[in-house]
């Protein structure tokens, strides 16, 4: 499900990224949702079998420029300057996305059997052993959140005694940043970063 979520939160920004900048491409080559994931939280804690499911999801993440989500949008967009119903905007949509995944299946077998492509696979599989292999933990540094929520000091020695730095956002007035600085906090995101150093000194 984490996957899934942090897939859709991908494919919602690139649309988003697609509808302001226009053509010609929108790639986010490299973004797995699994290898996001797996530097959050460490390959120890999601586990074999985990690890396992979210690489062979690896297709659905290989590349973003051939999603149809952006293409969509600009569909419907075309559509309502040409005063195209919805109705039949969404059932071509639909019928093209049915018939396009089924081509484009058979192509990749024929193309994979014909030029003996299927090497290209193995890198992620690859990936998959050395995760497995060798599992590692969660790769943090630090943590930011919102100064509203800190208000003790047993929260800045939790995450103190964990070996993690603590940063906090947005602090635009002097009492609170000279309140956490005492508590201990490493960085403050301010509206007003110069003010607010000429004011804490």
């Amino acid at each position: 499900i984490t996957y899934f979520l942090i897939y859709f939160v991908i494919c919602i920004g690139m649309t988003r990224m697609r509808a302001e900048l226009g053509p010609p491409t929108h790639e986010l080559h490299g973004a797995h949702p699994d290898r996001l994931m797996a530097g959050f939280l460490g390959t120890r804690a999601i586990g074999p079998a985990n690890l396992t499911n979210t690489t062979l999801l690896s297709w659905l993440a290989y590349g973003y420029r051939c999603h149809p989500m952006p293409h969509q949008l600009e569909g419907f967009k075309i559509g309502s300057y040409f005063d195209v119903r919805y109705r039949r905007l969404i059932i071509s949509m639909i019928v093209a996305s049915i018939v396009g995944a089924f081509l484009s299946i058979l192509l990749h077998v024929s193309l994979y059997h014909r030029f003996q492509f299927a090497r290209w696979g193995v890198g992620e599989f690859n990936h998959l052993r050395n995760q497995i292999l060798f599992p590692k933990e969660a790769n943090l540094e630090g943590i930011n959140v919102s100064y509203k929520g800190l208000k003790t000091q047993d929260f800045f020695d939790k995450v103190k005694d964990a070996g993690l730095e603590l940063f906090t956002w947005t602090v635009n007035s002097v009492p609170d940043a000279k309140n956490l600085i005492r508590m201990g906090i490493q960085g403050i995101t301010t509206d007003r970063p110069a003010w607010l150093r000429e004011s804490l000194e």
